[in-house]
C-alpha cells in the first residue's frame, strides 16, 4: 500500500476481502456517519447490493476518487445518481443498487462518507 499503508489501518471489505478499507472518523452526532478510504487493487470488486439504514433512517454517500484504476474499477448504480460526476458521486446506497467493477489494471482509490439522517425535513 506503500505510503498511506504506514499511517492507515486496513482492514478487509465485505464480498471476502475483495478490497480494502480503512476507517478515517466516525460519530453519532448530529447524524450518525463514517468515513472510509476504499482500496481496490487489480482483481479486487464489489458485488451487486443494496446496503441496509437504520430503522426509519435513510442513508446517503458521497464517494470523492483519489484515484482511478486505468482499466475497471468503476463504482456502478442500477438508477441514476444524484450527482454523478468523473470523481464526484452522490446517491442513496440504501434504496439504489450499486457494485464496483473488477480492477484490470491499477488502482482505484476513494474517499467515502456515509450519513445517515431521519426523512423528515
Amino acid at each position: 500500500m506503500g505510503f498511506l499503508g504506514d499511517f492507515i489501518k486496513w482492514e478487509v471489505g465485505r464480498e471476502g476481502g475483495k478490497y480494502k478499507k480503512a476507517i478515517i472518523a466516525k460519530g453519532l452526532w448530529p447524524l450518525p456517519f463514517h468515513i472510509h478510504l476504499l482500496s481496490f487493487e487489480k482483481g479486487s470488486s464489489i458485488n451487486w447490493h443494496v446496503d441496509e439504514a437504520g430503522a426509519g433512517r435513510e442513508q446517503h454517500q458521497c464517494n470523492i476518487f483519489l484515484r482511478k484504476a486505468k482499466e475497471g474499477g468503476e463504482f456502478i448504480t442500477k438508477l441514476p445518481m444524484a450527482i454523478d460526476w468523473s470523481r464526484f458521486q452522490v446517491f442513496r446506497p440504501d434504496q439504489n443498487q450499486h457494485s464496483v467493477k473488477k480492477v484490470k489494471e491499477g488502482h482505484t482509490l476513494v474517499l467515502s462518507i456515509r450519513w445517515e439522517k431521519d426523512p423528515s425535513p
